[in-house]
């Protein structure tokens, strides 16, 4: 620790040596989601840890109490949504889990004195994440699929392609806990400095992307690979935003887009008959996609026909059904929450998420150590790719989301005591 982090240390208020500890216990047990939850009765780690730690926090912090750089912005996301909550169906769960983010924006804040803090936190979430992966593919091997203890099995088949929906009982649920994962991975990697360290980085890195891989969501394989771009980017420059980045980016999206079609087609050739079914793996995918094509239009209509307080939560299924005769949500983010909670609430829940950004690409430039920038870049691409993923998918109650964008504050503040 330099002088700077040490006179910033001294103006925080003297935590107890185990609240660092139990904060990563609860990225440990993050990725290990609905099974864990199963199996200790609907309770997690971070259900529970959380707000016993904001409570802490907050008694040894009575005088001299400072939120979060962001916590006034997601306060008026949170309140926006509250009218369209408590007038839906189900709203308990979502409400309490908003209500929690709020605390762990407080709890992560403090952090921000020390690089080594924020790498030991990610550090904890790959090693959950590891075991979760080494535990989904060794059922490839041995058979034993750890999900059936709680009747939750790991991996299903759909037309005779197996689909790894591991802990979360569904596929891009548990790809959203990879898809931060893999950049981790990769900027460890890039920063390790001897062997042992270089192997067992590279050893997650193939753990964690592979079983991503088997998920087959294709938005969050495509939003780890960008990520992983802009890691690399990051290695040798401070500059976020070029013309040499956006080219890279635009070429591998092409690239996925073709290889992605063939990817699918060569799954179909060696795996499915088609004398016996008209129905095929990527002809689902097509179908899935065609869906989301063809429900923008009634999106729209009703974001218009309610554009400040929403249609409130759990009505949209029924309204699409109306509209479209498909009893679907939007599976998109954006989407989702104007048309449960209103524009407001998706003008603070983007610029929370802005502000993030902005504070992550400060941090960078502010940094002449590559590993720290490195360390930046992981966090600052990972919740990229998780917005990129949330355009195809509803994930704005997600831990791991808030994460990300408590951690641009964060990281900041760690950038300037650097």
């Amino acid at each position: 620790m330099n002088i700077v982090e040490s006179q910033a240390h001294n103006k925080l208020p003297r935590m107890l040596p185990g609240f660092h500890i139990l904060i990563m216990l609860v990225f440990v047990c993050i990725p290990f989601g609905e099974s864990l939850q199963a199996f200790f009765g609907g309770f997690t780690p971070a259900k529970v840890l959380v707000p016993i730690l904001f409570i802490y926090l907050f008694s040894i912090q009575t005088t001299n109490l400072k939120l979060h750089p962001l916590s006034i912005l997601y306060l008026s996301f949170i309140v926006l949504t509250l009218p369209s909550l408590v007038t839906g169906e189900g709203y308990a769960g979502i409400a309490l889990s908003l209500i929690g983010y709020f605390f762990l924006l407080q709890i992560l804040y403090p952090v921000g004195i020390s690089f080594k803090k924020i790498k030991d936190l990610i550090n904890a979430y790959l090693l959950g994440l590891t075991l979760v992966g080494f535990m989904t593919l060794q059922i490839f091997i041995t058979g034993f699929d750890p999900g059936t203890i709680i009747g939750k099995p790991f991996i299903e088949f759909w037309f005779g392609v197996p689909i790894v929906s591991g802990t979360s009982n569904n596929q891009n649920g548990f790809a959203t806990l990879f898809i931060i994962g893999v950049p981790f991975a990769f900027a460890f990697l890039l920063n390790s400095k001897n062997r042992i360290e270089k192997f067992a980085y590279f050893l997650c890195f193939c753990i964690v992307s592979i079983t991503l891989l088997l998920t087959f969501s294709r938005s969050a394989i495509g939003g780890s690979i960008f990520a992983c771009i802009v890691v690399h980017h990051h290695l040798n420059n401070s500059s976020t935003f070029s013309l040499k980045l956006i080219i890279k980016l635009a070429t591998v999206l092409l690239t996925i887009v073709f290889f992605g079609s063939v990817f699918y087609l060569l799954i179909d050739f060696f795996v499915s008959d088609a004398s016996s079914s008209e129905t095929n793996f990527s002809s689902n995918k097509e179908l899935s996609g065609g869906y989301r094509t063809m429900v923008l239009l009634p999106m729209l209509s009703i974001v218009a026909e309610n554009p400040l307080m929403g249609v409130g939560f759990g009505n949209v299924k029924p309204m699409m059904e109306a509209k479209t005769g498909l009893y679907i949500n939007s599976h998109n983010t954006p989407f989702g929450i104007a048309m449960d909670y209103g524009l407001l609430a998706l003008i603070f829940f983007i610029s929370t998420i802005g502000f993030a950004v902005r504070d992550y690409c400060r941090g960078i430039r502010l940094l002449r150590n590559s590993n720290n920038r490195l360390i930046i870049s992981a966090l600052l691409s990972s919740l990229g790719a998780m917005c990129f993923h949330a355009l195809f998918h509803e994930i704005y109650i997600h831990i791991m989301l808030w994460t990300l964008v408590a951690m641009g504050p964060v990281v900041l503040r760690a950038a300037k005591f650097s």
